[in-house]
């Protein structure tokens, strides 16, 4: 078969090898983006010049090729956004929230902050968050509200759509149901409080990132029966919500992201600890760059580094050694058959 020899060196390669199925960037000749990805079958996009410079050439630009175009899209908006240098680097601590986290997160969580702010060049801004007891519990209010409506409609064909749902819950939506109009009404004047005093802050602080901990205790107990029977502990799921409520009330963007380990109070192990960052609406930029920093801590300072779990599953590797297996060991072959009415 005849083959047409490409004209730059990039693209000959990518002639004759397969593409992975993930993004990624090809850096040369503007021509050696777009015709590997003709000749590949695939997408391709060469940016505006110098959109993200990587040479002092007059044609030479940095740009995507993907499988699909969902990949072009994060593969570019990966690099496209520039970070903003002229906003500083600020993390918002509310010490009487921070207070209702147990000694032990406490602790991990001071010794993070305080590798942000003396090696990573952050500065802290003490703030004030009004009406947490009431904003959380509108919260759940919210949540069991909206589950009512739910799972009300799922089950209008029911005589009693409250069988759709455990013992527990229940419990729970029937005495969601009589909420009133008037506690709706007030739940949203709350709200509206609240994202009103966040956006004071966000602009009284440009790049202000709010910081607590991701959950004020270390896991959640799970009990022998909890399989069979279910499980309903009001008190633990709501202190577990005691920093998550912020950003699912008023929706502005947070990142999760681990900063160190704890032996288990109970069983044997370790378990995670996690940190939030949560930032304006709309800029989930910063709040990447502050995970990527905490992952650098978790890493290279915190004392256990990063812990792999103990029954993790490595799939490429198992991918790998069963690449080669006949089909008959995965059933395949039968498959085949009734698919095709004939044997492969």
């Amino acid at each position: 078969m005849r083959t047409t020899t490409p004209t730059t060196p990039g693209a000959r390669l990518l002639a004759q090898v397969p593409v992975q199925q993930w993004a990624w960037s090809q850096s040369a000749w503007a021509q050696t983006v777009r015709i590997p990805g003709a000749w590949n079958g695939i997408y391709a996009l060469k940016p505006t010049h110098h959109r993200r410079g990587c040479r002092n050439s007059t044609v030479s630009v940095v740009g995507p090729m993907a499988a699909t175009v969902a990949d072009l899209t994060v593969d570019y908006s990966v690099f496209s956004i520039p970070p903003n240098v002229g906003v500083p680097k600020l993390i918002g601590l509310c010490h009487e929230w921070l207070d209702h986290s147990d000694p032990l997160i406490q602790t991990m969580f001071k010794e993070m902050t305080g590798y942000l702010t003396s090696h990573l060049g952050y500065q802290v801004v003490e703030i004030h968050l009004p009406y947490l007891e009431e904003g959380q519990l509108a919260h759940g209010a919210v949540c069991l509200s909206e589950a009512v409506g739910k799972t009300h409609s799922r089950g209008s064909r029911l005589n009693n759509w409250l069988t759709m749902v455990n013992c527990q819950g229940q419990v729970l939506l029937s005495t969601a149901q009589h909420a009133s109009a008037m506690e709706l009404i007030k739940r949203g004047q709350l709200r509206q409080a609240i994202m009103q005093h966040l956006a004071w802050l966000f602009k009284q602080h440009p790049g202000l990132i709010i910081l607590p901990p991701t959950t004020p205790f270390l896991g959640w107990e799970i009990h022998q029966d909890d399989a069979r029977f279910g499980l309903s502990d009001g008190n633990v799921c709501w202190n577990s919500t005691r920093y998550t409520w912020l950003a699912n009330f008023s929706g502005i963007p947070p990142v999760q992201f681990p900063i160190g380990y704890a032996s288990a109070p109970c069983g044997s192990g370790k378990l995670p600890v996690g940190a939030m960052g949560m930032g304006q609406w709309g800029c989930k930029e910063p709040l990447l760059g502050l995970a990527k920093e905490a992952e650098t801590y978790l890493c290279e300072v915190s004392p256990d580094g990063r812990l792999r779990p103990q029954h993790r599953v490595d799939i490429l590797r198992l991918a790998e050694e069963e690449k080669h297996e006949p089909a008959e060991a995965w059933g395949l072959s039968d498959a085949l058959h009734d698919l095709s009415g004939k044997a492969p």
